[in-house]
């Protein structure tokens, strides 16, 4: 069925300028789009032929003694708010030498459409590793029908097996979408105030017990990777993204220990960036995170990583990615060597 499922055009207002409408993910990077300046003046997006974001083509096949890696997860692969080069992905490129990238980030996607968009488009392209990129909130959208009144698929685990509800994913109007986020964002407002009757109410608490209810299908998730990637004889390294929020210790970090145990159920390389966030300095923590974003351009871009925040994640990357045996058989890189 996903095979089946191809990109068709929804009206520009229901998106942003550099994505369209799909009917397997809901939406999906454009092929081939320009948009200069969509995060600040000078802080532009571009796709390639795939839809994958940055300019440079990228081959079918790979030439000899290229290693070439596929990062997936939400906005904080896709580099919201900084430019294409200092987005963390293509940074890989740049400190690992031999090395190609292939960024299929994507802002507001959940676990279900990251790993959906990577079955579909990333798994046909010849690579060694994929770098598989979760935020906290990325496990929540994975069960929702709809982000922001964006129709989008969803997962579950029922009898045994891992389920995509939602497909294909219907079209909206840019009248249909008002209504949807308006009414969506109607009952938030009402839930909120509901809760807070409860002094003790932690948003954070309330999403991670929601996603330990429904473990089974992450856990699904992960297999379903972890199987597609000894199929093809290559590796996959989950990674735990820390965002601003994760600075001070959370509900959620249990939640973390259970990625990392679970990823070594199904013999699956994992990696928790938190402790090493909350090691620096105050001062050197916020300036990981973009701050005073001026208003006119994309939405909801502070928060998301700067360019030094970009560059930590790489370099922690580069780091492991150095020490695995796949790596040096590829471009015989000794490990610990400098480019």
């Amino acid at each position: 069925l996903a095979a089946e499922l191809v990109r068709e055009r929804q009206p520009r207002t229901l998106n942003r300028p550099n994505t369209t409408f799909d009917t397997l993910l809901g939406w999906v990077n454009a092929r081939g789009a320009s948009v200069p300046s969509e995060f600040g003046i000078g802080i532009g997006i571009t796709t390639d032929s795939f839809g994958f974001r940055g300019s440079r083509p990228v081959a079918r096949a790979l030439p000899p003694g290229i290693f070439r890696i596929a990062c997936s997860g939400d906005s904080f692969t896709l580099g919201y708010g900084v430019d294409d080069a200092h987005a963390w992905c293509a940074r890989l490129a740049s400190e690992l030498p031999h090395t190609e990238t292939m960024n299929l980030g994507q802002a507001a996607y959940g676990l279900d459409q990251a790993w959906l968009w990577y079955q579909r488009d990333g798994l046909p392209i010849a690579h060694q590793l994929q770098v598989f990129a979760l935020t906290d909130v990325m496990l929540s959208r994975a069960f929702e029908t709809d982000n922001g009144g964006r129709n989008k698929p969803s997962i579950a685990f029922r009898d045994g097996k891992l389920r995509v509800n939602g497909l294909p994913v219907a079209p909206q109007s840019y009248k249909e979408l008002n209504r949807a986020y308006s009414t969506r964002l109607i009952r938030r407002l009402r839930f909120v105030q509901w809760l807070r009757r409860f002094p003790r109410f932690d948003g954070t608490r309330v999403r991670t017990a929601s996603i330990a209810a429904q473990w089974p299908a992450v856990e699904a998730v992960f297999g379903e990777l972890a199987a597609a990637h000894r199929a093809r004889g290559s590796e996959l390294l989950i990674v735990y993204l820390p965002t601003a929020e994760d600075i001070t210790p959370r509900p959620n970090d249990a939640q973390r220990g259970l990625e990392a145990a679970t990823a070594a159920r199904l013999g699956v390389l994992f990696l928790d960036l938190t402790p090493a966030l909350r090691s620096l300095p105050k001062d050197s923590q916020y300036v990981a995170f973009l701050q005073n974003v001026p208003s006119g351009f994309a939405p909801a871009i502070a928060g998301h990583y700067s360019n030094i925040g970009n560059a930590s994640v790489s370099q922690a990357l580069s780091q492991c990615i150095r020490e695995l045996p796949v790596y040096e058989r590829v471009t015989g890189v000794r490990p610990g060597a400098r480019r």
